[in-house]
């Protein structure tokens, strides 16, 4: 898989651009979600997407680190590389603390 990341930036909204296999993808974290789309209108009308819930309050998302977003980033992509079907996946994030409702909890994308 080749993945070219051209920019990381901002926060309410996180995006991102760049491509995955010469393919153009857009990622966005708002809120209490992120998603990347992949395809050439990445925004407007993805070819593939993957989309989850992020963050333990209403607007973590928005806030996450470069190198969190990185991790998503990398994961997905690997997914979609290797022709995984769109994802739409919820998981609920609580770093560092003890999962009491047997959700997984996000691990900047270290699993």
């Amino acid at each position: 898989m080749t993945l070219i990341i051209d920019f990381i930036c901002g926060n309410c909204p996180v995006q991102a651009e760049g491509t995955i296999n010469g393919v153009p993808f857009y990622f966005r974290a708002r809120g209490q979600m992120w998603s990347l789309g992949v395809g050439a209108d990445p925004v407007g009308s993805p070819d593939w997407e993957s989309d989850a819930n992020w963050g333990d309050n209403e607007y973590a998302a928005g806030w996450m680190t470069d190198e969190e977003a990185e991790a998503i980033i990398r994961r997905v992509a690997a997914s979609y590389a290797a022709g995984e079907g769109p994802s739409r996946t919820f998981v609920r994030v609580a770093p560092k603390q003890t999962p009491t409702d047997g959700l997984p909890l996000f691990d900047g994308g270290n699993t």
